[in-house]
């Protein structure tokens, strides 16, 4: 038995990713080698005690997916109304928000995306085309190539962000809600 699971699949432990659970297999793979999706064996994850599915579970799980897509489709069209595309967005995102410690590559961002290497060459292309990004070739190792943000991509992107704020205050409630209820244990009555 196997499932597909997508970039979520992974757990990256100080900057190295392992495939599945970091505590079963510790086969270490780097950033060129996880596509987009990865088929993990479900015989490779421990056993676990059976968990019941419940009513609520479907209802909550149905709501959270409802709620995040609809937050999810609502930063498309303001990234849109922005003048970026939703891709774009993303990358500036991902890029102004790297956690301490990567490095801003465009395998990093790739990775952190979910693209392949070239698409996200491509975006890179068209926002540095029209001066939200730049390129920057790191002094010690001058192979490796950073991108950065300009300041005019610092200003669409606290915009854009700024909007997105004021409507997770309303989704987040409910995202959070439906979450508690597929994590919380429940007693069987």
């Amino acid at each position: 038995m196997s499932m597909s699971v997508g970039p979520i699949g992974l757990t990256e432990l100080s900057g190295i990713a392992y495939r599945g659970d970091p505590n079963i297999s510790r086969k270490k793979i780097s950033h060129c080698d996880i596509p987009y999706r990865i088929t993990i064996d479900a015989t490779m994850t421990k056993p676990t005690n059976r968990v019941d599915v419940t009513l609520g579970d479907y209802r909550a799980l149905a709501e959270f997916r409802y709620e995040l897509r609809r937050y999810l489709s609502l930063t498309d069209h303001a990234s849109r109304s922005a003048g970026l595309h939703p891709g774009q967005y993303r990358l500036l995102l991902m890029l102004k928000g790297l956690p301490d410690g990567i490095e801003p590559t465009i395998g990093n961002l790739a990775e952190r995306l979910g693209l392949r290497h070239h698409s996200t060459v491509e975006l890179v292309d068209r926002l540095e085309k029209r001066g939200f990004i730049y390129r920057e070739r790191n002094e010690r190792h001058r192979s490796f190539v950073f991108v950065r943000i300009s300041p005019k991509g610092e200003n669409i992107l606290r915009k854009i962000v700024a909007s997105r704020k004021v409507d997770l205050k309303k989704a987040g409630p409910i995202l959070v809600k439906a979450l508690k209820t597929l994590t919380t244990r429940r007693s069987r009555r």
